[in-house]
């Protein structure tokens, strides 16, 4: 037994973006996995998680074959990338958490790589794509 239960909690719906900014604060790192396959939502979007991953400077664990900005964490070093299993993912998992060099360096890439992103510019951006195909 390793004790992960003894480190992982469910919150459940946490009504403030406030909140759950100050909750990240606290963690370690950020799971951001998306079933494989172009019928999952997530592959067609970028995931709001990942953004407030962003903003606490939590490096990410985002399964690959998802949402395109699972290119960009590997790009940029922000995370770790891993297939869609629970054996890839318990291994970067305890990766991150036990090599702090790794950590600290996935940190630092992460504040790097949310300069390039903020909600207004990526939203905007998306109306900006709605309004092209409504006007085709």
């Amino acid at each position: 037994k390793i004790g992960v239960s003894d480190n992982v909690r469910f919150y459940g719906f946490i009504p403030s973006k406030k909140q759950v900014l100050e909750l990240l604060s606290e963690m370690k790192l950020g799971l951001a996995l998306y079933k494989p396959g172009e019928n999952n939502v997530s592959y067609y979007s970028q995931p709001g998680k990942v953004f407030d991953y962003f903003m606490a400077g939590l490096p990410i664990i985002i399964s690959k074959d998802g949402p395109e900005i699972s290119n960009e964490i590997a790009k940029f070093g922000s995370g770790l990338v891993v297939e869609y299993n629970i054996k890839s993912i318990s291994e970067a998992i305890i990766k991150l958490l036990n090599n702090n060099k790794l950590n600290q360096n996935a940190r630092i890439a992460i504040l790097d790589h949310a300069k390039h992103y903020s909600y207004n510019e990526e939203f905007s951006n998306l109306l900006e794509s709605i309004e092209k195909k409504k006007n085709i």
